[in-house]
């Protein structure tokens, strides 16, 4: 029955790239450690091996379509977009190359002259 269950499990989650999968390791890894390590209980920054692990969870950056806060899946299109700033850093944004979100449509209510 339990094999059953994780086929299934399996099959229902989208597919997952090398990177994605060496991210998740990471995590499980950082949990596991964090488990056992008294250092790491307080503040993973003071363990040696703790900062190990979260440095190869970050490793694998994800990028978030700004328009459904959806990440956008290794193989999926999308657009980077610069937003300049003139009085610090810029940052880059990702959006899907095809809509994600509807186009939001402005509705007004008929006043009392019909506009």
């Amino acid at each position: 029955m339990a094999e059953v269950t994780q086929a299934r499990a399996a099959s229902d989650s989208p597919p997952v790239d090398g990177r994605e999968q060496a991210r998740r390791a990471a995590n499980r890894g950082l949990q596991e450690h964090v488990a056992t390590c008294e250092q790491c209980v307080d503040d993973v920054g003071q363990c040696e091996t703790g900062m190990a692990w979260t440095r190869l969870m970050l490793a694998a950056p994800v990028k978030i379509c700004v328009r459904c806060d959806k990440p956008v899946r290794p193989g999926q299109e999308y657009v980077a977009v610069d937003h300049h700033s003139a009085s610090g850093a810029g940052t880059t944004v990702h959006v899907h190359a095809q809509r994600c979100v509807p186009v939001p449509r402005q509705t007004y209510s008929s006043g009392p002259y019909g506009r």
